[in-house]
């Protein structure tokens, strides 16, 4: 091994173009999972159905779906009634997954986007053929959003960051 030779400057170059590139491949996750989660939160406040001139977000919607009793006992009802959660969810794991808590926000990234995607996917495809009742595309985007989410904390769970303390001198 020679010290003061071409090779030592040629495998220094070589690591540090490794770590550039490794530094730009671990913020895809989080960036994939700050835009899903953006984008299912903000879908979730649009309406989703219209019904006359009346527009209900998906919170009036599932708000409704309970008072009336429509959603049957166990964990459907739990899902309707929990969905104001959702964006609670989704932020902490986008906040997680940017602090370096890695763990907890794949997690909570899952759980928000599976959540999320679910029950956009469902309402779209349960939309009725009728003019009295239109379905919008915002439960079609939160869809889209939430599967973002997933694929975020997908590659956030798939790439290994260097711990700090490893030795990068």
């Amino acid at each position: 091994m020679e010290v003061n030779g071409a090779e030592l400057p040629d495998m220094i170059a070589t690591y540090a173009v490794s770590v550039r590139w490794r530094q730009h491949w671990q913020l895809l996750g989080p960036g994939l999972m700050s835009l899903g989660a953006a984008t299912a939160i903000v879908a979730s406040f649009r309406p989703w159905v219209r019904s006359g001139t009346t527009g209900r977000s998906s919170y009036d919607l599932l708000g409704l779906v309970h008072r009336l009793g429509f959603a049957p006992e166990g964990p459907v009802r739990w899902a309707v009634r929990a969905w104001p959660l959702m964006p609670l969810l989704a932020t902490v794991a986008v906040v997680a997954v940017w602090w370096g808590w890695r763990a907890l926000g794949v997690v909570f990234g899952l759980l928000a986007g599976l959540y999320a995607g679910v029950l956009g996917a469902v309402l779209t495809s349960a939309a009725p053929d009728t003019r009295a009742l239109i379905v919008s595309r915002a439960p079609l985007v939160t869809a889209i959003g939430a599967g973002l989410l997933v694929l975020g904390s997908v590659v956030c769970a798939c790439v290994r960051v260097p711990s700090e303390h490893a030795n990068t001198s």
